[in-house]
């Protein structure tokens, strides 16, 4: 599951992020967020401890899932808005477990709540084969 970086900006140390002020910034950070939330079936039991894997990196979500947003922790990237993340992936970290896991959820739970709406590219031998928007 992937989704693209809408914005990206500095947050200043002691500035809050998210609904309710859910993270407090320790430091100055690059902040990025990210067009997914519990709407497309991310848990919102990830708050503060998800993980999305940017540019071959495990990043940390901050602060409370939104229905539309996460915002990720992307300090020391080149990161610009239109980029790419993965949030449900192969790498370890970022598994189907691990997010269900994390989540404290079983996997068919995380699967049965992922929105029937999200497009989905189907692949064969590692080639898309079709794309399906509904």
């Amino acid at each position: 599951m992937k989704a693209r970086v809408e914005l990206v900006k500095w947050v200043e140390e002691g500035d809050s992020v998210t609904y309710w002020g859910r993270f407090i910034a320790p430091r100055k950070m690059m902040s990025g967020t990210v067009h997914a939330g519990f709407y497309d079936g991310l848990p919102r039991e990830l708050a503060n401890k998800g993980k999305v894997l940017y540019d071959g990196e495990l990043r940390d979500m901050l602060g409370s899932i939104s229905l539309n947003h996460v915002v990720v922790d992307l300090t020391g990237a080149d990161a610009r808005a239109g980029d790419a993340v993965e949030i449900i992936g192969r790498q370890p970290g970022n598994t189907v477990n691990d997010v269900a896991t994390t989540a404290g959820w079983m996997i068919y739970s995380l699967f049965n709540h992922l929105n029937a709406r999200t497009p989905r590219v189907y692949y064969e031998n590692g080639d898309a084969v079709e794309l399906l928007e509904f």
